[in-house]
């Protein structure tokens, strides 16, 4: 079974070592059914949007939480 995995543990990882870990070949893809069976399991890859929280600022937080935790590590 395909693990998820964290955008922390993502943004450490080389795009090789994320698609062996998806269980992806980035020459080939995901076949139609491939890509059914993972939207049936995980959902789509979409934000939750509320109407008091624009996309605009989703991104923002996202984006500071990383530099957050990437000074940390330091």
């Amino acid at each position: 079974m395909m693990r998820c995995l964290s955008s922390s543990e993502a943004s450490q990882s080389s795009y090789h070592d994320i698609a062996s870990q998806l269980e992806v070949d980035i020459q080939v893809g995901l076949s139609e059914y491939e890509v059914g069976q993972r939207r049936r399991n995980h959902g789509y890859n979409e934000f939750d949007i509320t109407s008091d929280e624009p996309l605009w600022k989703k991104y923002i937080d996202q984006a500071r939480s990383f530099v957050w935790c990437k000074e940390h590590e330091l």
